[in-house]
């Protein structure tokens, strides 16, 4: 058939005209987390073709690949492209190819963001010959790289993609093919920044902006001298570099270029509410290895050999024995079907694999005999099925993910039973799976996020790291607890990493009780020196646990803070059991351990409370918006989950609310306030007040109108009120960074707000 379709499109059109025909790849996205989604709401790369003649293009039959020695991962159904139109083919290792209205296509194999090759192709007589093709570099996260103008020999760098659409700069210095190196930064590397930025004016002047984690905005002017990694002097590209950092370190950079005229532009358009962001890496790997197989998607310990399985994510998948040095040495030419994470049973000898789109484990024996198929219980309309899978050896008991929409934690019995299913709310998107040899948890990676994530056998978050590599899909631990070994499919590499954490311990149980940040007449400092102001910002720390809890060696900061040490060999830094601890915001830290060296914004913040100066688990957090004089926001009952303003109870058990407390906030009209903090990152408020009792809905939409979740559904006494949002879908799944919609009803009125997640 497809040589009956060949020969009518050389006849229809021509060689001749099948080779001058002006299609060209225009643009394209390499790792797609909150741009765009295809027809089953997943974010996949794509790579947009744009017909730049003047005669509509039959694309049947000809091939996109992103491998110039295989031309069939991806052949053309029956597709035309007309002049001046655009065509989105989702490049995301699908083995269907679904036509929806308008043409939607899935190519079975997924673009490399550390760089690679693309090409469009024809069949030319038997020769197969190129009709445009692309090599390109390391890309970023949600920046897409076209052509601009559409159709033209310049490749320029978008911060606001246009999949679909013309490609478009922004006005001002054009600023494009921006560019980071190396794309995932040790704590020792400086991380390279470099654009090029043109003007028709004079004076151009490019700075490179940068803070780290909550800090403050720093400035560093980018220069075309040849010196700072800029190519040469003279030659519109500008470079800069950001200073080492230390592991796990979240780096905010965006790029603002002015001149003469004067005129000024940044990158990305949305800077610096929305800049973009990277994150030193917690581990450098001991090695890496190419594989010599393609798209490995799981890997698990032999124990018994000592040397690892994995497989491949095709439709013809095979098993493969590798070494501890990432070489094969065997191969078990199964031909299964969409591989998607593999387990060793040492106690049985045999493999258990799971099955993607089929939501289906297979047992097999060593020499890839098929013993048994187990069926997994999933919803039919789910279209992303199982991922990684791991087996305790102790009970026999098997665990394998769901990866999303929502990701899942599914544990079996050893005859494949059911036993327990949980949501996991680390992640959107979870890939593979190991259990630690000793303390019996599970490792869990996660593809899209970049991180190794410990969880209990039950889904219980314990924490995570951050990890150096491009679509994780496999993770396991080694001969002992102190290697791990993982896969990445994109890349089709092999890593080691040297595992060196301790056993995990739980945060202490303190909360964060009451607040108050404009106290202009209540509750005094007693530390503070004669003649000053004793009137300061306040936290009240309650230990609702049955021992009591030491805060030294504990932080605090507020929204644009470092976290601020809690010194120790102090009796006052003690939380008593179902006590209280009153902790100063006041800029004053020579007056004692619990004065610290910042002060609570009155108009809107945020209290963090660390276990450490470095700010490696959260112990807990409250973001508020504009708070009314010598009023306190605090938790009522003590410790629970609702917060409301009250009269002031330092040191003792929190009163009940009260409402209507600022006219200026609470207006004899219906009001919904701007999300605070905005951008934010993790938890914004929102607030809103009723003149007079109503049924309110909020509801919070994500870009392209479908809901999200709904923080409020109900009738409501008039008052003022706060409603959280922490990222979270209404299936408990944490949400990608991106733009977000918030929406009141109440009565006739409706307001639709705007808000930005950053991670």
């Amino acid at each position: 058939m497809r040589s009956r379709i060949l020969a009518f499109l050389i006849v229809c059109l021509g060689l001749a005209t099948i080779a001058s025909a002006q299609v060209k790849i225009n643009e394209l996205l390499a790792k797609n987390d909150n741009v765009n989604q295809d027809e089953d709401g997943n974010y996949g790369d794509w790579v947009e073709l744009y017909n730049a003649g003047d005669a509509t293009v039959d694309l049947t039959g000809m091939f996109l690949t992103d491998n110039f020695s295989d031309f069939t991962l991806f052949t053309f159904p029956p597709t035309t492209l007309d002049a001046g139109a655009f065509l989105l083919i989702w490049c995301d290792n699908t083995t269907d190819d679904p036509i929806t209205s308008p043409d939607t296509l899935h190519a079975g194999f997924k673009l490399g963001a550390g760089g690679e090759s693309v090409g469009l192709f024809y069949d030319n007589n038997g020769t197969i010959t190129p009709v445009d093709t692309l090599t390109f570099g390391a890309q970023t996260a949600d920046i897409s790289l076209g052509r601009y103008p559409d159709g033209g020999d310049s490749w320029v760098t978008f911060s606001q993609p246009t999949p679909g659409a013309t490609n478009v700069v922004a006005a001002g210095p054009l600023i494009s093919t921006v560019a980071r190196t190396p794309l995932f930064p040790e704590y020792t590397e400086a991380s390279q920044l470099t654009a090029e930025v043109f003007t028709g004016s004079t004076n151009l002047v490019v700075q490179l902006n940068y803070k780290v984690d909550r800090g403050s905005w720093e400035t560093i002017d980018m220069l075309d001298d040849g010196l700072n990694g800029d190519g040469a002097a003279g030659d519109d590209l500008y470079g800069a570099s950001i200073p080492p950092h230390a592991k796990g370190s979240t780096i905010f950079w965006y790029i603002h270029a002015s001149d003469g005229e004067p005129s000024e532009s940044v990158y990305p358009v949305a800077a610096p509410g929305s800049p973009l962001s990277f994150r030193v890496t917690d581990w450098t790997p001991e090695q890496v290895v190419r594989l010599a197989v393609r798209e490995p998607s799981g890997i698990a310990y032999n124990s018994t050999r000592g040397t690892l399985f994995t497989h491949n994510d095709e439709n013809d998948a095979n098993i493969f024995e590798i070494n501890t040095s990432g070489e094969v040495i065997d191969s078990l030419m199964v031909g299964g079907f969409d591989y998607e994470g593999i387990a060793f049973n040492a106690t049985y000898d045999t493999m258990f694999i799971a099955l993607e789109a089929d939501f289906q484990i297979e047992k097999r024996t060593l020499d890839g005999t098929l013993v048994q198929t187990i069926d997994v219980a999933h919803d039919p309309a789910l279209t992303d099925g199982l991922e990684g899978i791991v087996v305790d050896h102790s009970s026999g008991h098997i665990f394998v993910l769901q990866e999303k929409n929502p990701s899942q934690l599914i544990e079996l019995s050893a005859a494949g039973v059911e036993l327990n299913r949980t949501n996991l709310n680390f992640s959107g998107d979870v890939s593979g799976m190991t259990m630690h040899p000793t303390w019996g948890t599970l490792f869990i990676v996660s593809d899209q996020g970049y991180s190794l994530n410990e969880v209990t056998t039950s889904g219980e978050f314990l924490r995570s790291w951050y990890i150096p590599l491009d679509q994780a899909e496999g993770v396991t631990f080694g001969a002992d607890a102190t290697t791990l070994y993982m896969v990445s499919d994109r890349g089709g590499s092999f890593y080691e990493f040297s595992f060196e954490a301790a056993a995990y311990i739980a945060p202490p149980t303190l909360l964060i009780n009451e607040f108050i940040a404009l106290n202009t007449a209540c509750h005094a400092d007693p530390d503070e020196a004669t003649g000053g102001d004793p009137y300061d910002d306040w936290v009240e720390i309650y230990n609702p646990s049955a021992v009591e809890v030491d805060m030294a060696g504990m932080s605090f900061a507020d929204i644009n803070a470092i976290p601020h040490l809690i010194p120790t060999g102090f009796s006052e830094t003690i939380v008593p059991a179902g006590g209280y601890v009153i902790v100063y915001f006041d800029n004053e830290p020579e007056q004692g351990p619990l004065h610290i060296p910042e002060k609570l914004t009155g108009g809107g913040d945020a209290i963090y409370l660390y276990d450490s100066q470095e700010g490696s688990v959260l112990i807990d957090s409250r973001v508020f918006t504009a708070q009314t004089d010598d009023i306190s926001e605090g938790r009522y009952p003590d410790g629970a989950d609702n917060w409301g303003f009250m009269i002031p109870t330092p040191g003792v058990a929190n009163t009940a609310l009260i409402v209507g407390i600022d006219d200026a906030i609470n207006p004899l009209d219906f009001m919904l306030s701007d999300a605070f903090p905005n951008p934010f990152n993790p938890t914004t408020a929102i607030r809103f007040s009723l003149p007079m009792n109503s049924d309110v809905e909020i509801v919070i939409y994500d870009v392209v109108g479908r809901v999200v979740t709904e923080l409020q559904n109900g009738y409501m006494q008039s008052g003022t009120y706060e409603a959280l949002w922490s990222g979270q879908s209404s299936s408990g799944n944490m949400v990608p960074s991106g733009v977000y919609f918030y929406e009141m009803k109440a009565g006739s009125f409706r307001v639709v707000k705007k808000m930005t997640l950053l991670k």
